[in-house]
């Protein structure tokens, strides 16, 4: 027999794994915290296999991607949370046979004692006639009571699907925002390692500038001023690259800490291969916002609300207080939707804008190095017949080298932003 603490343990647990995703996430990560804790306190001092590292030589964007999904703990917190809702689930729809079961069991015995009273006519039978009314009593009592457990249990089944519902956007939605966050990260790294190079061989021209103040001023053509000046910018240059290489080596290291591999300076990260498109008009907005995990998952909760405000009113019992409870959730459901839209529909002409941007910054860079490469083509000739030093002619060739990493710059940027557009396209914003 099914009892009404085991239907409201039911509920009470479909409720719980129906909060919103940040709440999931702090779960995730007190128990995060407890694993390291109880990590720490293992006596032998030997760690647990699972908590091994793996040596990798080469990274790519989408090994990258893979790992940090593979090893997301609030993913495996919602997993198992998905397994429990499923057996619960499960659980249910027993309870729910079981209880269906002993109702056709008592309506064939609430027949046979009606046939048994109309058999009961003699005077004399009078008691018998008492004992099978009393018989029928109950057991209508406990067919009422059965309807009831059947109400409750399939009230639990809706809590449960929406749970369930619940749950699978928050993981889709998760494995997204991972792949947006880590494909950033990436990015960032490869933005680094231009910087770095760029940077290197502006260490090398401003040597070179050094050299030549240094004779201009042996010779009397030049200041120890100019000279202290070069110097300068040598050591500004080359504190630059020192703290770009701590900041590459700090983000790898995050990086490869938070894919569960084991970081080393030399661990390389392979360049993404990146083709430039003009932006897209794409879907149209309310198309967009209605794909949204969020947008979906308020969906949900206005579904499971009316679901309960429309059991409310179908239940005899029900008080008018409880009616108008159930009346504001389904407003209150309501009024979230509307304002989900707004602040998605500002969201989303963001991105765009920010799309847009970026293309016009990547096209502005395009343009620019190409000015560029006209103007070292003409002081090239200039070089060649002499007219112009080696070394100007040097240093104009960094401008070159400058305007070239701003197209990647600019590049990196723009891609970022498709990303972020790819993203929404999937629901993810």
């Amino acid at each position: 027999m099914i009892t009404m603490k085991r239907v409201a343990t039911l509920l009470c647990a479909a409720t719980i794994v129906g909060l919103p995703l940040a709440a999931t996430a702090q779960a995730a990560e007190e128990a995060t915290v407890v694993e390291q804790v109880q990590s720490e306190q293992v006596t032998d001092g030997t760690p647990s296999e699972e908590l091994q590292n793996e040596d990798v030589k080469i990274l790519t964007l989408g090994d990258v991607i893979q790992r940090a999904i593979n090893n997301d703990q609030n993913l495996v917190v919602m997993q198992f949370e998905l397994e429990a809702l499923k057996n619960q689930a499960l659980d249910v729809a027993y309870d729910k046979r079981d209880a269906q079961k002993d109702i056709r069991d008592f309506e064939r015995k609430l027949d046979r004692l009606k046939d048994q009273r109309d058999r009961l006519k003699d005077p004399s039978q009078a008691a018998d006639r008492i004992a099978n009314g009393q018989q029928r009593i109950a057991i209508n009592d406990a067919l009422e009571a059965l309807d009831d457990q059947i109400t409750a249990l399939e009230n639990a089944m809706k809590q449960l699907e929406s749970g369930q519902v619940q749950l699978k956007l928050q993981e889709e939605e998760v494995k997204e925002g991972i792949t947006l966050k880590l494909t950033s990260t990436y990015s960032g790294l490869l933005s680094l390692q231009q910087q770095m190079d760029f940077t290197k061989k502006a260490i090398q021209t401003s040597k070179n500038d050094v050299k030549k103040a240094e004779k201009l001023y042996q010779y009397g053509a030049g200041s120890k001023d100019a000279v202290d000046q070069a110097k300068k910018e040598q050591i500004n240059a080359e504190k630059q690259l020192e703290q770009q290489q701590k900041n590459y080596n700090h983000d790898l290291a995050a990086l490869a800490f938070d894919i569960n591999v084991n970081y080393t300076p030399d661990l390389q990260v392979t360049p993404v291969d990146i083709d430039v498109t003009a932006p897209s008009t794409g879907e149209s907005y309310d198309s967009i916002i209605e794909g949204t995990f969020q947008m979906k998952r308020v969906k949900d909760s206005l579904e499971l609300a009316k679901y309960n405000r429309d059991e409310t009113y179908a239940d005899e019992d029900a008080s008018q207080y409880a009616k108008d409870q159930q009346d504001s959730k389904v407003k209150a459901a309501e009024q979230t939707i509307e304002k989900l839209h707004k602040e998605l529909t500002t969201k989303i002409e963001t991105l765009h804008h920010n799309e847009d941007t970026a293309f016009f910054n990547y096209e502005e860079a395009v343009r620019k190095l190409e000015d560029v490469k006209t103007d070292l083509t003409k002081l090239e000739k200039r070089y060649r017949f002499g007219i112009v030093p080696k070394h100007d002619y040097e240093k104009a060739k960094m401008q070159l080298e400058q305007s070239t990493l701003q197209v990647e710059i600019t590049k990196m940027q723009y891609f970022m932003t498709q990303k972020s557009i790819e993203a929404l396209n999937k629901g993810y914003i």
